[in-house]
């Protein structure tokens, strides 16, 4: 039932492990804290950084207990993934943030089972490379199969593709490369993948693009530092042949080596394309790719297994394409419109540069060109969770270091903390190091003697009265009369004149 009162807030908070005990002392230890209306105390945590609004909202809601699943606790959902729900969450004692899914068990029917599907995720997960998911933890909770990945600022290749139209070929060699080598590294160690798409690499990070979609929402594109990630390795369910599926190697009957080749053939010529895999029409349709591309492309996906490259050789053979500066001419070719993946609506296809052979191009310089002209764009960084339709994992480049509030995560309560918003104090800056201009520390050292003698002197005579006048007579006093002898003075009653 929901949480009415502060009371039964606080001790699913604790019980699920969204509040320490200390926090809840330190609670009500402040005379500021909202002690009788749930409502306001919820807003108070959120606005300290303690829990996030989806946190907030479960817990009130009775749901509390959906906060902690297999020991992770949740602080926020992200939207439908492959056989289930994905949500945000951090790792229970690393406290850095991660992805969690929780799988329906009928996903799996009616060729695999939840047991399978989990132990072939846990034989994956030693696999570890530069350009592929990292799977952390897998397992069944509550019933529920589930699995853990790290976070990746990304979007899936179809969608982006959607959004930019075909790439430029030195940015499709270089994606296909990345991918070639992760797919090296698990055939090695006997793994393969099963279902290699544009739909399971995802590229990251992203920048937005100067023209955005017909509805106004923004065009994403990669960013010149972009890579690739292979996602699902040990995680494809095991499934009947599908009719039609151009990423399906003839001969598929479950994952193999040689499959995966041919639909990662498919995935090249659906870069370069924007269309379904058709590698005899690359050309026709793209007259800048470099011919060894193209019949690399066609190679990959030839009919007999036996006659395609390893995923070996096809990294030796795209490094050898791209070496850092790869041969080509700039040429804008127009490209036909399609619908957009992305958005859901027309997407307009811009101007690509093609490339081929005749002068050099630089491989980051390549992946940067605009679209929509050669001019090259300054554009800012995605936000997080991009709005895609389809599902995306957090925004996050996994280059950096992240700190779980960066996802929103429950931060240690601070009773003493000043800042509602719940930031760190910022550290001071430090001051450049400056060179003492001795001309100038002479120059007002001297005016402030002289400052200094002129009030001395102003002092000095006051105290010894330089700028006292003569005194002045007083007007009160009458004047004294003056002798003049020719008026001698006049006799007294006594008939006695004065002395003169």
């Amino acid at each position: 039932m929901p949480s009415e009162s502060i009371a039964s807030f606080l001790d699913l908070a604790r019980e699920n492990n969204l509040l320490g005990g200390e926090d809840v002392e330190a609670l009500f230890q402040q005379p500021d804290v909202p002690q009788q209306n749930l409502a306001a105390l919820c807003e108070f945590l959120q606005n300290r950084g303690v829990l996030t609004d989806y946190q907030a909202a479960m817990i009130r809601a009775g749901k509390g207990y959906e906060l902690n699943f297999a020991g992770y606790p949740i602080l926020g959902e992200l939207g439908p993934c492959p056989g289930g729900t994905a949500y945000k969450g951090i790792h229970p004692s690393l406290r850095t943030p991660v992805v969690i899914r929780r799988l329906r068990t009928d996903w799996f029917a009616p060729d695999d089972n939840a047991s399978a599907y989990i132990q072939r995720a846990q034989d994956a997960a030693p696999a570890v490379h530069p350009h592929l998911a990292h799977l952390l933890d897998a397992g069944v909770a509550r019933e529920e199969p589930f699995a853990v990945l790290e976070p990746f600022d990304s979007a899936d290749l179809e969608s982006l593709i959607g959004d930019i139209g075909p790439m430029p070929a030195a940015l499709a060699i270089e994606f296909i490369r990345q991918a070639a080598s992760a797919l090296q590294m698990a055939h090695l160690r006997g793994f393969a993948h099963g279902d290699v798409r544009p739909a399971n690499l995802r590229a990251g990070p992203l920048v937005t693009s100067t023209r955005p979609r017909a509805d106004g929402s923004p065009r994403y594109r990669p960013a010149p530092t972009a890579t690739i990630k292979l996602f699902e390795l040990g995680l494809v369910p095991n499934r009947p042949a599908t009719e039609g599926d151009p990423y399906r190697a003839p001969e598929a009957r479950g994952p193999s080596p040689e499959a995966d080749v041919f639909a990662l053939g498919g995935t090249l010529a659906f870069l370069l394309t924007g269309k379904p895999p058709a590698p005899a029409l690359i050309h026709s349709i793209r007259p800048d790719v470099p011919m060894p591309l193209v019949e690399l492309a066609v190679e990959m996906m030839s009919a007999e297994p036996n006659a395609r490259p390893t995923a070996a050789e096809v990294l030796g053979k795209l490094a050898a394409m791209s070496p850092g500066v790869i041969p080509a001419e700039l040429k804008p070719y127009p490209l036909p419109e399609s619908s957009s993946i992305l958005g859901g609506g027309e997407s307009e296809h811009l101007e690509v540069t093609g490339i081929t052979e005749g002068s050099d191009v630089d491989l980051v310089e390549a992946a940067d060109v605009e679209l929509a002209s050669v001019a090259a764009e300054t554009l800012p960084a995605v936000g997080s969770w991009p709005a895609y339709e389809s599902y995306h994992p957090p925004a996050f480049v996994p280059t950096e270091l992240h700190t779980p509030q960066e996802w929103g995560a429950p931060a240690a309560f601070d009773p003493l903390a000043e800042d509602r918003g719940g930031s760190r104090p910022k550290a001071p800056r430090a001051r450049p190091d400056r060179k003492i201009n001795k001309t100038k520390v002479l120059i007002w050292v001297t005016v402030g003697l002289l400052l200094n003698a002129l009030a001395l002197g102003i002092w000095a005579a006051l105290a010894f009265g330089i700028f006292e006048g003569s005194p002045k007579a007083d007007p009160t006093q009458e004047p004294k009369e003056q002798k003049n002898p020719n008026n001698p003075p006049k006799p007294n009653k006594k008939g006695n004149r004065p002395p003169v």
